[in-house]
C-alpha cells in the first residue's frame, strides 16, 4: 500500500501546484488500486493499461506522477514516456 498521505505532503513541500497535487493523487491512488507493489515491471504494467484508455499526454502525467512517488520514497524508478503525435 502506498503512503498517499506522506507523497502528498511531499508534493505541498516541493511546492507543486494544487492541481498537479490533484492530478498527481489521482494517479497514485489508481496505481494503488492495480498493484500491491511499486517497481518497474508494475510501473510497466500501469504503463500498457493507461495507453488502452488514455491519450500520450494523460499516461506521461500519470507515469510522471508515478516516477515523483519513487523519488519520494527513496527509490527513483524510471520508465519511457509515451511519445506524442
Amino acid at each position: 500500500m502506498l503512503d498517499l498521505e506522506g507523497f502528498e505532503e511531499y508534493l505541498r513541500e516541493e511546492e507543486m501546484s494544487p492541481n498537479t497535487i490533484v492530478a498527481y493523487m489521482v494517479s497514485a491512488k489508481r496505481f494503488d488500486a492495480m498493484f500491491a507493489e511499486v517497481s518497474k515491471k508494475n510501473l510497466i504494467k500501469y504503463k500498457q493499461w493507461l495507453m488502452e484508455q488514455f491519450k500520450p499526454q494523460t499516461v506521461n502525467l500519470r507515469l510522471t506522477a508515478m516516477m515523483r512517488y519513487c523519488e519520494f520514497e527513496g527509490n527513483p524508478i524510471k520508465v519511457k514516456l509515451v511519445k506524442e503525435p
